[in-house]
């Protein structure tokens, strides 16, 4: 079940499973934890309830053709059998039954017909599987029905999460992936920069001819109203209101004019986490994968970039070359990276004044959730290390190559992880290292291990 649909409707975990899948072409996936939910369902007329238990899943497949019209549909209606998904438009899949439930509702109904379809009777209605025949031109499309056709074939585990090697090709997946991130690079290259406050600003990386994506705002007030009243159940909602009014203050947010509120936007639900054990208790947390009905996310509009965990191997590696390791990260590094005017739009977000009333704030900052945020805070990162190296080899900087080559290869996302062969080595790196990224902005906090 998608973990949107569960909560519009306000479904509540009742724990989490761990699920390793075996797929097709005897790969096998990593185990990881899905959060569960009781499912109940029925007939329109709310006629033969069932009840059982589903994974929430972020994506379950892509959109699925509906069943167009064809001589199928009178032979259908001799046998009075009736489909409610005929003629219309693709819609995503909400709901995936499992072989488990699904056997159970089977009635043992079924009418096959001339064109080779079957239609099966289930407790719930009737289904329609099969493929449809090549005939004229119309139907040479050969689209499939109810059922998709699943293709045995050799598969990374990774392309599950792509679309599940459902057979499914996604838009964006018609360049080759290589060339994407390519290009999403230079996008980067020739939007990003340098603000009077020595501050990267950059652009999001839209895709090309991306789906209309809606204002999402109804969405948003939905989502609102349930965050306020869970956090003044947990007496929490004053610490939340204290974390707008910092980033107001220091220029991470924004308040919309009202002479730009007629702009084409997109708006950000949020609700909020708990910090057990921090000096805050509570933090935001923006959902860019959110949608209304029938519509697309921000981030199924946006490039996120390359496959940043492909790093991860050779971080550890350099953290085991040497006899002291060194390991850091970015203090709040997201928030440190400026957005264009003309995306903050895309990235608002409700909330509300002391007597109640609706604000609407947009982001002037990078948020984290938002699907290209790591490719950006890297990129720039990386930009930034790379002119200093390239000063450094002009004798143009106060710091010594060799350091900022080392630096230059530390970075994972915002974290730095490396070693060097000494302690006086790796303090003089601390000290060199911090110095650096607070040419741009990133207060780099970073400590050193014996190994």
């Amino acid at each position: 079940m998608l973990t949107d649909t569960a909560v519009d409707m306000h479904y509540v975990s009742k724990g989490t499973e761990s699920i390793q899948h075996a797929l097709f072409g005897g790969n096998v996936s990593e185990v990881a934890d899905y959060n569960v939910y009781n499912l109940n369902i029925s007939q329109l007329d709310n006629s033969n309830l069932c009840n059982f238990d589903v994974l929430g899943l972020g994506k379950i497949c892509s959109t699925v053709s509906t069943i167009p019209q064809g001589p199928w549909i009178q032979e259908l209606a001799k046998h009075k059998v009736q489909l409610s998904d005929i003629g219309r438009n693709s819609t995503e899949i909400e709901i995936l039954i499992g072989s488990d439930v699904a056997a159970k509702l089977w009635t043992g109904n079924n009418v096959p017909l001339r064109s080779g379809l079957v239609a099966m009777k289930t407790i719930l209605g009737w289904t329609l599987s099969g493929r449809l025949p090549k005939g004229d031109k119309k139907s040479s499309e050969s689209k499939a029905t109810l059922v998709t056709t699943l293709l045995l074939k050799e598969a990374q585990v990774t392309d599950l999460w792509s679309l599940d090697i459902l057979g499914i090709t996604d838009p964006t997946e018609k360049m080759c992936r290589a060339e994407i991130e390519l290009a999403t690079h230079n996008h980067f290259l020739e939007t990003v920069k340098v603000r009077d406050d020595n501050r990267f600003e950059v652009d999001l990386p839209w895709i090309k001819d991306h789906p209309p994506l809606s204002d999402n705002y109804e969405l948003s007030k939905k989502r609102l109203e349930s965050t306020i009243k869970k956090l003044k159940g947990i007496s929490l909602f004053c610490e939340y209101q204290s974390i707008f009014d910092s980033w107001e203050k220091n220029g991470i947010i924004e308040k919309v004019p009202k002479g730009e509120m007629h702009k084409s936007a997109h708006y950000l639900p949020h609700h909020h986490v708990l910090k057990t054990g921090s000096t805050t208790p509570v933090r935001p947390v923006f959902d860019a994968s959110a949608k209304e009905k029938g519509g697309v996310s921000l981030n199924e509009c946006l490039e996120k970039g390359p496959n940043l965990i492909e790093k991860i191997p050779s971080c550890l590696a350099r953290f085991r070359q040497g006899k002291i390791g060194i390991s850091g990260d970015i203090e709040k590094a997201f928030l440190q990276i400026s957005l264009s005017d003309k995306d903050r739009d895309f990235l608002r977000f409700l909330w509300i004044d002391e007597d109640g009333k609706p604000l609407v704030y947009r982001h002037c900052r990078v948020v984290f959730g938002v699907s290209p945020s790591p490719f950006l805070l890297e990129s720039s990162i990386k930009l930034h290390l790379e002119n200093t190296l390239k000063l450094a080899k002009e004798n143009k900087s106060p710091y010594p190559l060799s350091f900022v080559e080392i630096l230059g290869e530390s970075f994972y996302v915002d974290n730095c992880l490396t070693s060097l062969h000494s302690s006086e080595q790796a303090k003089d790196f601390i000290e060199i290292a911090s110095s650096i990224m607070k040419d741009k902005n990133f207060q780099c906090l970073v400590v050193f291990h014996t190994t």
